[in-house]
């Protein structure tokens, strides 16, 4: 499905796209000749997702919002209003980015955040009118957030603070009706075991993932979920540099290996420092000598099956 669309934007003439409504040009991919407008974008997923025959799942992996950020009128210079986020400092590992070019960036991409936001609610309306979501579960997510701030903008980097990996995750079940809000914390290979479950498929073995809370599985507080930067590492080789970020209840260590010549932790409480700011290294030596024994073992586990 997602070729379809992709060849349909490749065949027209991507050099002579209209710009109306685009301020700062419209959207597109600096690897590829790809250029769309948003509303034609959605309005093709609403087609083809309306030509499925039933049963179907069909998955759509939309290019916006990513850089480059390319808002509608209705979203330009919207949030130019003066606002300024939590000062933090510039991290090591960042891009050194200058706090003027790091604000304005934010901007621009909330206010493409804004523009995806609005044609996917119509997406949505149309769903609706349409009577999809009585007997479709309708899934949205990411892959990844942006960062702007300690000196780096968006995503590639070796720093997982939350901005980077905290990432939505709404599920509309067939007929619901009522909104269910889950805090606990999961995590996107949570996604597989949970399609499979309510298609009525075995989960594989070789699945790593929990059930959803509400969808077959229960809320773990005490869960503990990884995520894992390691694009220098070789994709068959031990993670010999890395960033590892693990999360247990509202407990997250940060573990830096392979950058430097001494390994080093942060360590923070999301519920009482939901910024990352004050890093808890000195101050709990006891509950951060057990997470870190638990993110050690586990990354040793995995790196067994390369080790020499």
């Amino acid at each position: 499905v997602m070729g379809t669309i992709q060849r349909a934007l490749y065949s027209r003439d991507v050099a002579h796209l209209p710009s109306y409504g685009y301020p700062n040009g419209v959207p597109h991919n600096v690897n590829y000749p790809l250029r769309f407008r948003l509303d034609e974008l959605f309005a093709g997923v609403d087609s083809l997702v309306r030509d499925q025959a039933d049963p179907f799942i069909s998955y759509f992996h939309l290019f916006p919002p990513h850089s480059p950020y390319r808002p509608t009128h209705t979203f330009f210079n919207e949030f130019n209003d003066g606002w300024a986020p939590v000062e933090k400092p510039v991290h090591r590992f960042s891009d050194n980015s200058s706090e003027g070019k790091v604000r304005n960036a934010r901007r621009v991409y909330d206010e493409y955040v804004a523009s995806v936001d609005m044609e996917l609610g119509r997406l949505l309306d149309s769903f609706e009118a349409e009577g999809i979501f009585e007997n479709s579960y309708v899934i949205l997510t990411s892959d990844h957030g942006e960062m702007f701030e300690r000196g780096e903008i968006a995503h590639s980097t070796p720093l997982l603070y939350d901005p980077v990996i905290h990432i939505p995750l709404l599920i509309s079940a067939p007929g619901q009706t009522t909104r269910e809000d889950i805090h606990t914390p999961t995590s996107a290979i949570d996604l597989l075991p949970t399609l499979a479950n309510i298609a009525g498929q075995p989960i594989p073995d070789w699945c790593e993932g929990a059930l959803l809370p509400g969808l077959g599985g229960e809320e773990d507080e005490e869960r503990s979920i990884y995520v894992v930067e390691a694009k220098s590492s070789p994709a068959f080789g031990p993670l010999n540099q890395a960033t590892v970020a693990m999360r247990k209840g509202n407990l997250k260590l940060i573990y830096y290996t392979g950058y430097e010549a001494e390994q080093t932790f942060e360590f923070y409480d999301l519920q009482n420092d939901a910024e990352e700011l004050k890093d808890l290294v000195p101050d709990q030596p006891s509950e951060l000598k057990r997470m870190k024994d638990e993110l050690l073992e586990t990354l040793d586990r995995v790196n067994q099956p390369y080790a020499r």
